[in-house]
């Protein structure tokens, strides 16, 4: 994952579609940086099946556009159900941090020019209201929704 780029297909999400995603918050320490995000809809009726898959929200620190820190997730399909949240009558919010540096990296590095780096969240797209599509095959590049936030100054 470190010094690589963020794998097509992806687009930034936008308010044309159906399910969005949105930065909404930024913090940081001296030794990390979070985002607060939502994910949304313009459709009264659109629902996100929770968890999402198969690339959950997922944080990212960029710099030159490559990978420079991430959130080690130990996430894991524990074998429930999907349950839905009705994303067209309210957000869905949650909040992600950087846990993980890249090798090259380091805070200090990172608050001295922190105009260099950007966050950016990555999920798999959703599908909409109607009837559910399961994930892409693994051999089928999973296509993500991005949105993007300056570090905090």
């Amino acid at each position: 994952m470190c010094g690589t780029t963020i794998e097509p297909p992806t687009a930034a999400s936008s308010s044309q579609d159906p399910v969005q995603l949105a930065i909404t918050k930024t913090t940081r320490s001296d030794t990390s940086v979070s985002a607060t995000y939502q994910i949304t809809s313009p459709i009264k009726t659109e629902m996100l099946n929770l968890s999402v898959r198969p690339t959950p929200p997922t944080i990212l620190l960029i710099h030159n556009a490559t990978i420079a820190g991430f959130h080690r997730t130990t996430d894991t399909i524990d074998g429930s159900p999907a349950t839905g949240f009705p994303i067209g009558t309210r957000p869905y919010a949650g909040s992600l941090a950087i846990d993980t540096l890249c090798p090259n990296a380091t805070w200090t590095q990172i608050w001295q020019n922190p105009a260099e780096y950007q966050l950016e969240i990555v999920m798999s797209r959703q599908p909409t209201s109607g009837q559910r599509t399961a994930p892409p095959a693994s051999y089928i590049t999973d296509p993500l929704t991005t949105a993007v936030a300056p570090l905090p100054q």
